[in-house]
């Protein structure tokens, strides 16, 4: 099965210069809930919209739910070898909205699902590198930056409540898998000096404590956010580390 996404690939190629990255995971009070990740690669278009037009490509706004993809092509994908039927079904619970307008100059990818266990949390990281694997013609995989917290380049990324205590742990266990990432790496990092990560964690009832130092609690203190330079992120994803102490 050949070129499967017509658009994931698109965005994943753009997103390779300056973005701005956003986690959200809104968290009711049962453990179920939303998690929504924003990728902003607005700045390229600043800089590459007029080309675009130039090369007459089409503005793009479309949505897939890649529960009906995967059931629409069902037959063709059972005829594809284990490994590869095993990543779209890692992809099945995501909702992909692409949106790009060389006018507005904007240019955004929206990954999100629905979950009844933050434990089922896929780390949307390892998501979008499984799209870029099914979409090569080669199946080979390339290192790219959605591999850096990918569980087969040597971390993890688990997420636990347990309906007062809210974590967010990453885990380098292959130091040299972790490592040859970051080398990687090195060939385009000066296309992420100003790209920022950040993560918003929305709960139900209000927050009392947060570990990380950095972490900034809403008004209304349902609401932890943390902003962190994406490099620095990739270089030290353990720096996002995080618990959460909510009222009982």
């Amino acid at each position: 099965m050949k070129r499967i996404f017509v658009i994931a690939p698109c965005l994943l190629i753009f997103t390779l210069f300056s973005c701005q990255f956003t986690e959200d995971i809104y968290i009711n009070e049962d453990g179920s809930g939303r998690m929504a990740f924003a990728l902003d690669a607005s700045e390229l278009m600043n800089i590459a919209g007029d080309e675009l037009k130039k090369e007459a490509l089409e503005d793009i706004d479309s949505t897939i739910v890649f529960k009906e993809f995967i059931a629409l092509k069902k037959d063709s994908i059972s005829r594809l070898d284990q490994s590869h039927q095993k990543l779209f079904s890692s992809i099945e619970p995501l909702v992909l909205h692409t949106y790009m307008n060389s006018d507005s100059k904007a240019l955004t990818l929206d990954l999100s699902r629905e979950f009844q266990d933050v434990a089922e949390i896929e780390d949307m990281f390892a998501a979008m590198h499984a799209m870029q694997t099914l979409n090569n013609d080669t199946g080979e995989e390339e290192h790219n930056p959605f591999t850096a917290l990918n569980s087969q380049d040597g971390s993890s990324l688990d997420y636990t409540y347990d309906g007062e205590l809210f974590e967010r742990v990453v885990r380098v266990y292959d130091d040299k898998k972790h490592q040859k990432v970051l080398t990687d790496l090195q060939t385009i990092s000066q296309y992420f000096g100003t790209s920022k990560y950040k993560v918003n964690y929305h709960f139900s009832k209000p927050v009392i404590a947060v570990s990380n130092s950095d972490a900034r609690i809403s008004a209304d203190k349902k609401t932890v956010s943390i902003n962190y330079n994406y490099l620095d992120y990739l270089q030290n994803p353990e720096a996002l580390n995080l618990e959460v102490l909510l009222e009982e």
